[in-house]
């Protein structure tokens, strides 16, 4: 049953960016959404930050890293971390002189950075926490456990138990050959995809797929070579291409992330004073629609909800990071 829905799921997903290819570059005009942008009154700093925006525990709540609640908070670096309830609009501090860096989806172990020194609580699905008696054996930035680092090839981790990709050898530059699958105990797979674009890897829990190269090579040309699609991939190595949306290239020379809504395919572009069309764009029913960014504001380390709907992510105008930048949020499965 669950394949057969994520099957049907990545249909409508080909359907809909086949038929914006379509309908939307014969048109470079896009329409300004109607979703409603909630201020979170949180903070969060791009320059000392812990360099992750948080963690969704369920499809209302999130865990989010966010200033401390005092007036030299950024010029001291003083975190926190809280849980934020899309419902009520309220959070709760969760730890107070902390920062949030990753967490383990099997065992809910998170790691967490207090004062400069690392800590392991065991933080479920609730928000309650426990203290941990032994630090666990796994990579600290990754929170799992992985084969050991190969010096001599690029290596792009997956989720604990599902192996890694093997994008080709270490400084060379871009792989043009094929990257590889390995998985434990089990044979590897060679993929129909260049070792060269697959990049960041997102997984999409309710498709059970792996996007890979979610950010680094959408821009004007596909890095090194290859065809402009994105790819889904599931845990056994099997691919399914989704056309890239080339009128986003053509609209805004490049964009620099990409992911999967409920409804559609979210695009954020680059950041930088220069950018003619900032902020972020939703791909749905043939239509270009900018969800964020009228105003000159750039969209930053964005999170989506578990079911798809809703957006979590620092917003800001200032691109030298000298201030803070504000934590938002977008529900794409409600119009106003």
């Amino acid at each position: 049953m669950v394949k057969i829905i994520c099957t049907f799921l990545i249909q409508l997903l080909i359907v809909g960016l086949a038929t914006c290819g379509i309908v939307c570059q014969a048109n470079d005009e896009f329409e300004e959404g109607k979703y409603e942008v909630v201020d979170t009154g949180l903070e969060q700093t791009i320059v000392y930050g812990p360099g992750v925006l948080g963690e969704w525990l369920d499809d209302r709540r999130i865990l989010l890293n966010a200033l401390q609640d005092s007036p030299n908070a950024q010029e001291m670096r003083l975190d926190r971390v809280v849980i934020f309830d899309t419902t009520s609009q309220k959070y709760s501090v969760l730890l107070p002189s902390s920062s949030f860096i990753c967490r383990n989806p099997n065992s809910k172990i998170a790691r967490i950075v207090t004062n400069g020194i690392d800590n392991f609580i065991k933080l479920d699905d609730d928000g309650k926490f426990s203290a941990v008696a032994e630090a666990p054996r796994w990579d600290k930035f990754l929170c799992s456990a992985h084969e050991p680092l190969k010096p001599d090839r690029l290596q792009a981790f997956l989720r604990e138990g599902d192996g890694y990709i093997d994008r080709g050898k270490a400084g060379g530059g871009y792989s043009r050959d094929n990257a590889t699958l390995y998985r434990p105990n089990r044979p590897p797979v060679e993929l129909p995809v260049i070792g060269g674009n697959v990049g960041s890897i997102v997984y999409i829990s309710r498709l059970k797929r792996y996007l890979l190269g979610s950010t680094d090579y959408l821009s004007g040309d596909v890095l090194p070579a290859g065809k402009p699609v994105f790819n889904l991939m599931t845990s056994d190595g099997e691919i399914t291409e989704i056309p890239q949306p080339a009128q986003f290239v053509k609209m805004f020379g490049g964009f620099a992330g990409v992911q999967f809504m409920r409804d559609g395919m979210l695009v954020f572009g680059h950041m930088g004073p220069n950018i003619k069309n900032p902020g972020m764009f939703f791909l749905k029913e043939g239509k270009v629609i900018r969800i964020f960014g009228a105003d000159k504001q750039f969209a930053s380390r964005v999170l989506s909800s578990p079911d798809g709907c809703t957006l979590a992510f620092l917003s800001f105008k200032d691109t030298n990071f000298t201030t803070s930048k504000k934590i938002k949020l977008i529900n794409l499965c409600k119009e106003k």
